[in-house]
């Protein structure tokens, strides 16, 4: 008898087995029924007018670099980097994906921050008394550090251990522990202003795939975001700051 909840975990299997095969023929695949999809789907978006777009215009700010390319072969390779590391089940889903993934294909819009920001209660996250320090301020100096590496060196020198190294200090040392003893708020922090809290690969892999100047653009867009909000509590003023998309 056939377990029709697991259909869907073999199917995923059997894709990402094809997408990990290198061979010719799976090269094939690859493109078919992986690349050329969501391709297609990020061209729809990017076409689209605001009430037939595939993901809600207002949920996203201007295309990264990468998928704006005019060369095919650019925009796939960019799209190859991204499903290294989530997932992805196939023809027919490439629009769900992008609804999941959107912050690796479009900036996040600033009223997207802001709604996370309050979401996630960053405005209650405890720094360190001997090391007192807003958000904006932490994300500022995070921003500083990484600006020191250069865009030739960004994809060779990035890794997880060195963006540990890099902010590490910023966000992990400088955020109280919470009560289990994890300093995972500091991170939490990075995610969302990077990808608005949303899902994805691990953090240095996604600045890797995103690049540099993408990185420095979204840090310093949350920052302001950041500060605003910051400024709207200190005058008492009630609810979410408006704030405009990412254009």
């Amino acid at each position: 008898m056939v377990n029709f909840k697991k259909l869907h975990f073999l199917q995923d299997q059997h894709l990402r087995r094809l997408w990990e095969e290198a061979s010719p023929e799976s090269a094939v695949i690859q493109k078919e029924y992986f690349l050329d999809p969501i391709d297609a789907a990020t061209r729809r978006v990017i076409d689209s007018q605001s009430d037939s777009s595939p993901v809600p215009r207002e949920k996203i700010g201007e295309a990264v670099a990468q998928i704006q390319q005019p060369d095919q072969a650019t925009r796939q390779s960019y799209i190859k980097t991204i499903l290294s590391d989530v997932r992805f089940t196939g023809v027919g889903q490439e629009e769900d994906f992008l609804g999941k993934y959107e912050y690796f294909f479009w900036a996040v819009p600033k009223a997207v921050l802001a709604e996370e920001f309050a979401k996630h209660g960053f405005e209650q996250i405890e720094f360190l008394a001997d090391k007192a320090a807003r958000v904006s301020d932490v994300l500022q100096r995070v921003r500083e550090r990484l600006g020191e590496i250069s865009e030739e060196a960004w994809s060779s020198v990035l890794s997880d251990d060195v963006l540990h190294a890099v902010v590490a200090k910023e966000l992990e040392h400088r955020v109280r522990s919470d009560a289990e003893g994890s300093t995972q708020a500091g991170w939490k922090i990075l995610r969302w202003a990077l990808l608005g809290s949303g899902p994805g690969s691990t953090i240095w892999k996604t600045a890797t795939a995103l690049g540099r100047e993408e990185i420095l653009r979204r840090l310093d867009s949350a920052v302001v975001v950041a500060n605003e909000i910051v400024a709207s509590q200190e005058k008492g003023e009630a609810g979410i700051v408006e704030l405009e998309a990412v254009v």
